[in-house]
C-alpha cells in the first residue's frame, strides 16, 4: 500500500509540473496509401520536437480539418505515437481522412492557388507516467501547395 501512495505522490508531482509545448515543425513525407471518394489511408512523416524531460505518448484522436475555410473531412491518428523525450524527429504516422461530402469535387478550385490556409481542430489525447490529459487545438497555418502533395499537377 505505502509503495501505490508513493508511485501516486510521485506522479502527481511530475505532472504538477508544467507541460512544455511540443512543437510541430512540418511534414517530412507525405505518402498515399490508399485512396476512394470517401477515404483515404496516408503515412505522413511528422517533424516534431519535444523539449520536455520525458517521453509523450499521444492517443488515437480525431481532428476536423480544413483548407480555405473549406471542410475537408476528419483525419483520425490511427495508431498511438509515442515522442521521444529532449528531441526532434520525424515520426511516421498513418492517417484516415475521411471527406466531407463533395468536398474532393470543391477541391478541384484549389489546384491553382499556390499559399493554403490549413487549419484543424480538435482535441487530442496525450500523457506520460500513466497520468492523460486532453489537449485542445486550434492550429492555422498557411502552406504551399506542394506540402500537400495532391495537387502537384498545374
Amino acid at each position: 500500500m505505502k509503495r501505490l501512495v508513493f508511485f501516486a505522490l510521485l506522479a502527481l508531482s511530475l505532472f504538477s509540473c508544467e507541460f512544455k509545448d511540443v512543437d510541430f515543425e512540418g511534414v517530412d513525407h507525405f505518402k498515399v496509401k490508399e485512396f476512394s471518394k470517401k477515404e483515404a489511408m496516408v503515412n505522413m512523416g511528422l517533424k516534431i520536437r519535444n523539449d520536455n524531460g520525458f517521453k509523450l505518448k499521444i492517443k488515437p484522436s480525431t481532428l476536423n480539418v480544413f483548407l480555405e475555410d473549406m471542410q475537408v473531412g476528419t483525419i483520425h491518428l490511427e495508431d498511438k505515437l509515442v515522442i521521444k523525450k529532449k528531441s526532434t524527429q520525424v515520426y511516421p504516422t498513418d492517417f484516415k481522412i475521411k471527406f466531407a461530402d463533395g468536398f474532393l469535387m470543391k477541391a478541384m478550385r484549389l489546384m491553382r492557388k499556390e499559399k493554403l490556409q490549413l487549419r484543424m481542430e480538435g482535441t487530442v489525447k496525450g500523457g506520460a507516467f500513466g497520468v492523460s490529459k486532453k489537449f485542445p487545438v486550434k492550429e492555422r497555418r498557411t502552406i504551399d501547395r506542394e506540402q500537400l502533395k495532391l495537387f502537384n499537377f498545374k
